[in-house]
């Protein structure tokens, strides 16, 4: 099960830490470089075709031009991706036990333009893999609550309390129970950015009698 990285970010005010999440999916992760990719590949089909149409008036290259410029397009709004706003979660703890309070901040980070709009879901989540000659995975949410669902300003502070009791992290080879932040982030004219960060929820501790 993939966990977030280590990384104290800053100080609460109490003599702890804030952990700065790192994602565990994310849809703009390796967008710069497929759109990089993309854009190199759509030039190459594009440039030639144009050239054929005006120099030879060839409409058989219309195809070719018409493919390379849809490559082009979806090659640039990867590298958007890449490159606008994120989402930016901090919690106090990575691993929680049933009951327990998770403290959560969040942000988002920009180089070019301003995000307006930021939602952040805590999920659990079930997967069952059906073994054949193709994998069948079967997978359902028992868990799903709105942390928060904003406009603006996009940046904040909240808490989740794991519910109790609460089915405990586990990845085993044909099924998994996981737990996890989603956060997606809107910008106008900008490709949305969604990322998810794994947390662990421990089994309750039996006290003993």
């Amino acid at each position: 099960m993939p966990m977030n990285s280590l990384a104290p970010s800053s100080s609460r005010g109490d003599g702890s830490e804030w952990i700065r999440l790192s994602p565990s999916g994310s849809s703009a992760a390796g967008a710069g470089c497929v759109g990089f990719g993309c854009l190199v590949l759509g030039g190459g089909f594009a440039v030639p075709a144009f050239v054929a149409i005006v120099a030879h008036g060839s409409l058989g290259a219309a195809l070719f031009l018409l493919i390379g410029l849809l490559t082009v397009a979806y090659g640039g709004r990867q590298i958007l991706a890449a490159v606008g706003p994120r989402p930016q979660l901090w919690a106090d703890r990575l691993k929680a036990e049933a009951g327990e309070t998770i403290n959560l901040r969040w942000a988002t980070s920009s180089r070019f333009n301003e995000a307006n709009f930021i939602r952040i879901t805590w999920e659990g989540r079930e997967t069952a893999i059906t073994r054949a000659y193709n994998p069948i995975f079967h997978e359902s949410s028992f868990v799903t609550r709105v942390i928060t669902s904003v406009n603006g300003p996009l940046a904040g502070s909240s808490s989740i309390v794991v519910p109790q009791p609460a089915m405990p992290s586990f990845a085993a080879k044909n099924a998994s129970v996981e737990w996890r932040l989603r956060a997606e982030v809107e910008t106008p004219r900008w490709p949305n950015v969604k990322e998810q960060y794994t947390m662990v929820i421990l089994p309750s501790r039996v006290e003993p009698r």
